[in-house]
């Protein structure tokens, strides 16, 4: 059977195809009678059925958990920012802080642009959950609550990871952390070594996030065999 295109609408109830997705439709030659799939951005994923090239009836849906994960993201160079929203919801994020750091060499703001990429990481992922985004803030003064996992080099290489559910987690930007902001993140999170050896901030965020979606699994499993 023809493998599912997968395509973003946020209200796909009136089973037409918005202009923008039509694109990506002839691109992958979905033709009538093909199945495709829909993500809505609140949690549903739709199996549907092309009924012509711009319609479509749906067959079934799903609805997912809301995920738990909030992600502060460094403000880093356009490319690897470009590069980490592309595939960040491979992992389910409820949140994505943009942040400022001490090293920070560009400034942002969220754009259409990244809501574009989210979007484009959501089809691929059959991910139905858009995260909220905020920021931006400054690290410093910022409210660290809760198991805040940090991905830090300085961090022993056997020192154990968080025995909970992590809450969030958070990298830093190219050139790293200042002292001062260093001594905030001791304070406050749980330092982790992912490797001996300096990451990119774009390979630093998905090594994180693989660990701690990885972690939570493995958590959430001990969690349910204990209720059960």
């Amino acid at each position: 059977m023809r493998q599912h295109t997968n395509i973003f609408i946020a209200e796909p109830l009136d089973g037409k195809i918005p202009k923008d997705e039509l694109a990506h439709i002839k691109v992958n030659r979905v033709c009538v009678g093909d199945p495709i799939g829909i993500v809505n951005g609140k949690g549903i994923f739709y199996e549907a059925t092309m009924t012509s090239r711009d319609t479509f009836s749906i067959q079934g849906s799903s609805e997912m958990p809301r995920p738990t994960l909030k992600a502060y993201i460094p403000m880093i160079k356009s490319s690897p920012h470009s590069q980490v929203l592309r595939s960040i919801l491979s992992f389910p994020i409820v949140e994505l802080c943009l942040i400022s750091t001490d090293n920070t060499v560009v400034k942002r703001r969220w754009e259409e642009r990244d809501r574009k990429l989210l979007r484009e990481g959501m089809k691929q992922s059959k991910n139905p959950w858009m995260p909220i985004l905020s920021g931006p803030h400054e690290l410093i003064g910022l409210e660290l609550s809760g198991v805040v996992v940090w991905g830090s080099c300085d961090a022993l290489a056997g020192e154990a990871g968080p025995c909970g559910e992590i809450e969030s987690v958070i990298w830093g930007p190219e050139g790293g952390f200042s002292s001062r902001e260093k001594q905030i993140l001791q304070s406050k999170c749980i330092p982790l070594n992912l490797s001996p050896y300096i990451m990119r901030a774009e390979t630093a965020a998905f090594a994180l996030l693989s660990y701690a979606t990885a972690s939570n699994l493995k958590y959430a499993s001990k969690k349910g065999k204990i209720n059960g």
